[in-house]
């Protein structure tokens, strides 16, 4: 399922983050549909890049299920992906400032 990974730890944590974020995503998706395997396939590949850097399942199942849904909003809406990623790095910046109070 994950052939970039070799670790059987790692390889047991992608599976159960996969199974959590499958269950976010798979309502947006159309059962049965070309869709729904590309989605699949998608997914295993955002949880396998992840897999290394993240620091528990539930990490790992957050960030592919945002990079998912990231990836979703560019295909379909370029520009609102563009100007979301703009206001998330404003909101970022805020944040940082505050902290060095």
């Amino acid at each position: 399922m994950f052939s970039m990974i070799s670790d059987p730890a790692y390889v047991a944590r992608a599976n159960a983050a996969f199974d959590s974020a499958w269950d976010a995503i798979k309502l947006t998706v159309e059962a049965g549909s070309p869709g729904e395997r590309d989605a699949q396939l998608r997914l295993r590949l955002f949880i396998e890049s992840y897999s290394l850097v993240a620091d528990s399942e539930r990490d790992l199942t957050n960030r592919a299920v945002d990079r998912f849904r990231k990836n979703r909003v560019e295909s379909l809406w370029p520009e609102r992906a563009e100007r979301a990623t703009d206001l998330v790095a404003k909101k970022q910046q805020k944040g940082s400032s505050l902290n060095r109070v």
